[in-house]
């Protein structure tokens, strides 16, 4: 189970600053937590073992392997009959050289972090 916010939740700190843990954070730096911090593994735990779409048990639903076998031959399907290609001349989503360590490569998709959720392609091409 992952936030429906992919980045950090940032927060300046207010005037005079502030301490956490005993550190002191002087006036206007901005600050983050991930999402998770505030809970025990425990908690986490349990939360993700609750989730389960077609239920479970003596209940659990007749089309579960049914749903899951359409939706493996769809894709490989889609994929053997389709030639899927990225178009030629677009960079999107490649790492420039420009950017940091292990933001460069040029044949991996390019994420940026924000607080809400932005994407732009991947563009692809069928056949």
């Amino acid at each position: 189970m992952n936030s429906p916010v992919p980045a950090d939740l940032m927060r300046e700190v207010l005037p005079g600053g502030m301490k956490v843990d005993g550190m002191f954070i002087p006036e206007g730096t901005q600050i983050g937590t991930d999402e998770k911090s505030g809970m025990a593994a425990a908690d986490v735990t349990r939360a993700e073992s609750a989730f389960s779409p077609f239920s479970m048990g003596a209940r659990v639903c007749v089309g579960k392997n049914l749903a899951y076998l359409e939706l493996t031959i769809t894709m490989a399907r889609l994929l053997y009959l389709l030639d899927v290609q990225v178009p030629e001349g677009n960079t999107l989503g490649q790492g420039p050289p420009d950017l940091m360590w292990g933001r460069r490569n040029t044949n991996q998709y390019q994420v940026n972090d924000c607080f809400i959720a932005l994407k732009q392609g991947p563009m692809v091409q069928f056949k």
